[in-house]
């Protein structure tokens, strides 16, 4: 069990998913698509991005210790070295599915890899250029799909409203951790400017995006149903979201929740391009 809550496996499989969007969103009305060259480059994602999870949370261990204790590591349900290794096992798999997919592919899952390791080691603590680099990385799990199309650079859309909502959302973690931070000298946005502070800067990017997220519609790219359903469920969570973070001073107890809000509305957002999308015929290929 502690092999699995390592990984922390909701955020995988938004990375797995997130690939077909990405995929989805660039290909044309009508196109063969490699169905093996998707599932490896989806699975290959997955395995990445557990990889970049068992590091982060080996780097964590002692601000763990104080923000969530209950984590594998600090409860003593697997050792750092135990997860070191287990780490190292899924980065060979991931770069190696990723082969399957493309070269160009493993050599973005490399530089993804890459990146992971930097952000752990030398950037998570720094302020803001931590939070950036994560939200890049999140966002180019879509572009990464987009390459298994012919026209990747349309998924650039989906990624820059991914790299919005998860801006936010690293700096709303970062106000829920201001404790444990501070104690181990982790100086984010909030711990220098104040959590009140840090809850006004993540409320920015949802404003923006909650009135980007029609620019597709209005472009043609997305159809009415996906207009309908990002009116519901992504602009108008985002604007009470962002009234809350303005408005008050948030408990860590309401600051973990809104992240799985923003969690749950980058679900919806993804379900959003999947049926809103204008795109009539696919053919699958082996």
């Amino acid at each position: 069990m502690a092999l699995l809550r390592i990984i922390r496996p909701l955020n995988c499989l938004i990375a797995f998913f997130s690939v077909g969007v990405g995929m989805f969103s660039a290909v044309q009305p009508v196109a063969s698509i490699s169905l093996l060259r998707l599932l490896a480059a989806a699975l290959a994602a997955f395995l990445v991005a557990a990889f970049g999870n068992v590091v982060n949370d080996i780097q964590d261990t002692a601000i763990d210790a104080v923000n969530r204790p209950d984590r594998p590591i600090p409860s003593g349900a697997i050792s750092g070295r135990c997860a070191g290794y287990y780490g190292l096992l899924l980065l060979s798999a991931g770069l190696g599915v990723s082969y399957l997919a493309s070269l160009a592919h493993f050599a973005f899952a490399c530089c993804v890899a890459a990146l992971l390791i930097a952000y752990a080691n030398w950037f998570k603590a720094s302020v803001l250029l931590g939070n950036i680099i994560v939200s890049l990385l999140t966002g180019a799990t879509l572009v990464y799909g987009g390459l298994l199309a012919s026209h990747w650079q349309l998924s650039l859309v989906p990624a820059f409203f991914a790299f919005l909502i998860n801006f936010s959302r690293e700096i709303i973690k970062d106000a829920e951790d201001v404790a444990g931070d501070a104690q181990n000298n982790i100086v984010t946005f909030p711990v220098r400017f104040g959590a009140r502070a840090g809850q006004k800067l993540a409320a920015l990017p949802l404003v923006l995006l909650s009135v980007l997220v029609f620019v597709p519609f209005r472009m043609s790219l997305y159809g009415t149903l996906y207009c309908i359903i990002v009116a519901i469920g992504v602009s108008l969570p985002l604007l009470f979201v962002s009234f809350l973070l303005f408005s008050r001073d948030c408990s860590q107890e309401v600051l973990h929740r809104i992240s799985m809000v923003l969690k749950l509305v980058m679900l919806i957002g993804i379900l959003a391009i999947l049926f809103g999308r204008d795109v009539c015929e696919f053919v699958f290929s082996a």
